[in-house]
């Protein structure tokens, strides 16, 4: 039996455009909707309004602007690559990967840095990374001393593997330095 109107997808999160992450999420969600519902959105007006409703205002407003115009028979997918055209933060995706995919942590770099600088790539990857490949890109290009110290081996969890290799780091930056531990430049150095 079919609900008497078109079920729609709660909006947990307003689209505005930020980051190619953003956008990535917003389509999943909406093909998973629309795969659950198929006698609903089968016509490109449908998906179109259902959308609309994910978007911010101002998103919005310039959609209905382009559809105002005298060529207004819009397709999805005409509606999906004007949305990811309008991506405020843009980078190329293909830059992003190839980056991504060669970045390596640099001698004294913290983890926890290099950590940040892959979630920046991944906001601006042309799909979504899951959690296994985030803690395999991580353990890939942490610096090899720290992958070898680490007691626990590959990370279960992206955050975990962060957490594990940030100790493993501190450990071999303790021997190397024999048990001292140095402060920023400038600042002189204390016992730990």
């Amino acid at each position: 039996m079919f609900p008497e109107h078109t079920p729609m997808l709660p909006v947990t999160k307003v689209y505005h455009g930020v980051n190619r992450k953003e956008f990535l999420l917003l389509m999943r969600r909406l093909e998973t909707h629309f795969a659950e519902w198929p006698h609903y959105y089968t016509f490109n007006d449908n998906k179109i309004v259902e959308a609309c409703r994910h978007l911010s205002e101002g998103i919005a407003t310039k959609w209905v602007l382009i559809r105002l115009s005298p060529n207004n028979r819009r397709t999805w997918s005409d509606f999906c690559v004007w949305l990811s055209s309008n991506i405020r933060n843009f980078v190329n995706p293909d830059i992003a990967e190839r980056r991504y995919q060669t970045v390596r942590q640099r001698p004294n770099q913290p983890v926890s840095r290099y950590a940040a600088m892959l979630g920046s790539l991944e906001a601006n990857l042309p799909r979504l990374v899951t959690d296994y490949e985030r803690c395999e890109r991580l353990w890939e290009g942490v610096l090899p001393e720290v992958r070898n110290a680490s007691q626990s081996g590959f990370p279960t969890s992206f955050h975990t593997g962060v957490s594990q290799l940030c100790a493993a780091s501190r450990s071999v930056s303790m021997t190397t330095r024999g048990g001292r531990r140095w402060r920023r430049r400038g600042r002189g150095r204390r016992a730990s």
